[in-house]
This record gives C-alpha cells, sequence and structure tokens, in this order.
C-alpha cells in the first residue's frame, strides 16, 4: 500500500498490518494489472467513479 484516500497517514501500517493478518480483504478493491496495460488501466480510471486500487505485477 502507498497510501489510502481520507486516511491519516500513521493508519496505513496498521492498515498494511490487517491485510498482512487476512482481516482486511483488499482482493476486491484492488485490480492486478502488468507494467504493460498500466497505462490503459489509469487511462480507464478517468472514466470511473469505483474507488478501487492498482496493483502493478513486476513479475
Amino acid at each position: 500500500m502507498v497510501g489510502v484516500a481520507g486516511c491519516h497517514p500513521d493508519l496505513l501500517p496498521e492498515l498494511v498490518a490487517l491485510a498482512v493478518r487476512g482481516e482486511l480483504d483488499v482482493a476486491g478493491a484492488a485490480a492486478v494489472v502488468t507494467l504493460d496495460g498500466l497505462a490503459a488501466a489509469v487511462d480507464a480510471r478517468a472514466t470511473t467513479t469505483a474507488p478501487t486500487a492498482l496493483v502493478v505485477d513486476l513479475r
């Protein structure tokens, strides 16, 4: 996680800890894209109001 909209920065480590422990499901809030698909995914976000995150798979 890099940041969370509307969240105080001090809460970010706790959010990450919850996700790592499996107590916070982030799968529905994030879309995994490849680096090659990142530009298209960012462009698609310009026309949607869905508050989802993009996770870039660098493998």
